[in-house]
């Protein structure tokens, strides 16, 4: 499946069906592609703004993760990336 909750600064990809792929990155989904006929690729992004029409898998791949990555450093990167952890507090006999 996806990894949302992962800290892993790279998508990952998940095939619903041999002609449709989603990309999810730490946080969210990101994009689609799918396969018409002729095995070009179609690939969108996250509101379904369409990025291109490929090739192969690969670069409407590409495209997505091009497209999201800006957004993806500045809103998706993991929580612990973006605040520091919390000290516990050492324990006070009385």
């Amino acid at each position: 499946m996806f990894g949302l909750f992962s800290s892993a600064p790279r998508p990952t990809w998940k095939r619903v069906e041999d002609d449709f792929v989603m990309g999810a990155c730490s946080r969210r989904i990101f994009g689609f592609a799918s396969r018409g006929d002729g095995q070009i690729w179609a690939a969108f992004d996250d509101q379904s703004q369409p990025l291109g029409s490929f090739d192969g898998l690969a670069d409407a791949q590409n495209a997505m993760w091009e497209k999201h990555r800006t957004f993806h450093a500045r809103v998706c990167e993991p929580a612990h990336a973006r605040f520091p952890q919390r000290q516990a507090r050492p324990k006070v006999s009385v």
